[in-house]
């Protein structure tokens, strides 16, 4: 691999765009006024895909995070991230479409198997607002 296809980025981030708002327009009804968006990139010898299910003021922030190893699934670092995103947004279809508590994601990385090919994700729904809020409140900047 060329230092040049390295620093490529493995889905542009009008890619991105574009998909993150395929997935709105797939769940408008059941997102509200949440937004998705998606970043991928590469550590090391891994592909990272984030997707982004949020609010305005980040009272809801859920990251959904996934990582694979390309080239042990023989697969381009791009073919990776897109099997990655597909399964994220398939998770997604699932916890906006369930009726009851819904399905999460564990914490911390574990391991999933989809056509053949294992990756791991990990998600968890956060307040950004209210974090933020409570680090001001400790530092001495709300009175």
């Amino acid at each position: 691999m060329t230092i040049s296809e390295q620093t490529k980025p493995l889905v542009s981030q009008e890619e991105c765009e574009e998909l993150a708002s395929a997935m709105l327009s797939k769940y408008a009804a059941a997102v509200g006024d949440r937004q998705f968006s998606i970043e991928v990139s590469r550590k090391d010898r891994g592909v990272y895909v984030s997707v982004v299910l949020a609010n305005q003021d980040e009272s809801f922030y859920y990251p959904v995070e996934g990582r694979i190893l390309a080239e042990v699934e023989e697969m381009t670092p791009r073919q990776a991230a897109l099997v990655l995103i597909d399964y994220i947004d398939m998770y997604f279809e699932e916890f906006l479409m369930e009726e009851e508590d819904g399905l999460y994601l564990p914490i911390d990385w574990a391991d999933h198997e989809w056509d053949a090919v294992n990756f791991q994700l990990r998600g968890q729904i956060l307040n950004r607002k209210l974090e933020r809020l409570a680090d001001e409140l400790l530092s001495g900047q709300v009175t």
